[in-house]
């Protein structure tokens, strides 16, 4: 009776383990979609890349901070009214 029963349930285990491949074979046969996210993400990369360099342009002493030593050789004009207006535009 006992022996029956494990092999009842062993079978049982077997089918199981028989439709979970089956149903893992057909989703790894899925079909790729393509994205644009690579078109994507070089649009957003080239972005951050202009916030940064003209972060950089308005206050030298940030990308000397940052470790760009391009300009180690400016110091901004905080006061006046031109750094004034291209701050607010940044």
């Amino acid at each position: 009776m006992y022996l029956e029963i494990l092999l009842k349930q062993e079978i049982h285990m077997k089918k199981i383990l028989l439709k979970s491949l089956l149903l893992l074979m057909l989703l790894a046969c899925k079909k790729e979609v393509k994205n644009d996210t690579k078109h994507i993400s070089d649009d957003f990369a080239e972005l951050l890349t202009n916030y940064n360099e003209e972060g950089y342009l308005l206050n030298p002493i940030s990308a000397t901070k940052a470790g760009d030593n391009r300009f180690n050789d400016q110091f901004p004009n905080f006061l006046s009214e031109d750094y004034k207006i291209k701050k607010i535009a940044y």
